[in-house]
């Protein structure tokens, strides 16, 4: 009982740090739900871990602070997205867009905040 109690307890921390996004959760499969596949605007898709958990959230609006516990795996941008280390838009901050099967790939260590770009 107490571990389902645990992941319970992460997720309410992961949804209440994660405002205006979708949150899939621990054991997440890499699907999005199906508001996010009919719209036809910009979103933000992180893949990772949350206290060693797989876990998967959508952000769709300006985030300024992502959740700190989220080791961000992969990433899929549709549109135009800055991505920055810090929270609040702080440190080093990258324009990406498109799918990166590693973090790695956008040169960032972490992603702590993340808004969408025009244009």
């Amino acid at each position: 009982m107490r571990p389902l109690l645990l992941i319970s307890g992460c997720l309410s921390l992961i949804a209440s740090a994660v405002s205006a996004q979708t949150v899939v959760g621990p054991g997440a499969q890499s699907t999005l739900s199906p508001d996010v596949q009919r719209s036809p605007g910009r979103y933000l898709q992180i893949e990772g871990r949350a206290d060693g958990a797989p876990t998967a959230f959508v952000v769709t609006t300006e985030s300024p602070n992502l959740p700190s516990n989220v080791e961000t795996l992969s990433i899929r941008a549709v549109g135009r997205w800055e991505v920055c280390e810090g929270f609040r838009f702080t440190g080093e901050c990258k324009v990406i867009e498109g799918r990166y099967q590693r973090r790695q790939q956008t040169g960032l260590r972490r992603i702590f905040s993340a808004r969408p770009v025009e244009g």
